[in-house]
């Protein structure tokens, strides 16, 4: 799981508390590991334990129509001056609520681009019930579902005779709703898919 993970490696060098809710998590869905994804995650889970002054809280919300994840702590918030355009690189807020050294612009916009990559939709809040910032991360379950299909399972070949492919033959098969790279070689009983990205 991408969360207890992540909030995982924050509670062995933070004495923040950490909240994770998933009583509305209702129709969960397996998600492959992503490199993009979970880098997208830790950077605002890691804003919000930067910034909060003790609580993070992080809640999961999914049903048939959403896929949701709520990042929300208790610091000062997201300054009203970068609230418009938080997620462009290289932004510093002026507020006196932030010191002076914490700008939110490359890391922020880096984890907001490699999560829009997989089709996530962001909301960035300045307040939320905990005082603090509010980071909304957002799917349809569709972007999981019923796009390229991700195997990374190990599939069975039978052997393939040698000369019947040059030793490093390419072999592009495309599925009705999926599409993956096979590698073969002549020597090969064994072969792995390896994903796509849609």
């Amino acid at each position: 799981d991408y969360i207890n993970e992540i909030v995982k490696s924050f509670e062995e060098i933070s004495r923040k508390k950490f909240i994770v809710n998933h009583d509305q998590n209702s129709n969960p869905i397996h998600i492959t590991k992503s490199i993009e994804i979970v880098y997208g995650l830790r950077n605002f889970i890691g804003n919000a334990v930067k910034f909060s002054k003790s609580r993070v809280k992080i809640e999961l919300k999914s049903d048939e129509k959403n896929i949701e994840i709520k990042i929300l702590d208790d610091g000062p918030g997201i300054p009203e001056d970068i609230i418009k355009i938080i997620g462009e690189p290289y932004i510093k807020s002026k507020s006196k609520e932030l010191s002076s050294n914490s700008g939110l612009g490359l890391g922020t916009f880096l984890g907001k681009t490699l999560l829009e990559r997989k089709n996530a939709k962001l909301l960035f809040r300045r307040k939320s019930e905990l005082g603090g910032a509010l980071v909304i991360v957002s799917w349809s379950p569709r972007d999981f579902t019923n796009s390229w299909w991700t195997i990374l399972t190990t599939c069975s070949l039978p052997v393939i005779p040698p000369g019947a492919f040059s030793s490093r033959a390419l072999v592009s098969i495309r599925l009705l709703k999926s599409r993956a790279n096979l590698t073969l070689t002549s020597d090969w009983r064994r072969a792995r898919w390896i994903s796509l990205t849609s």
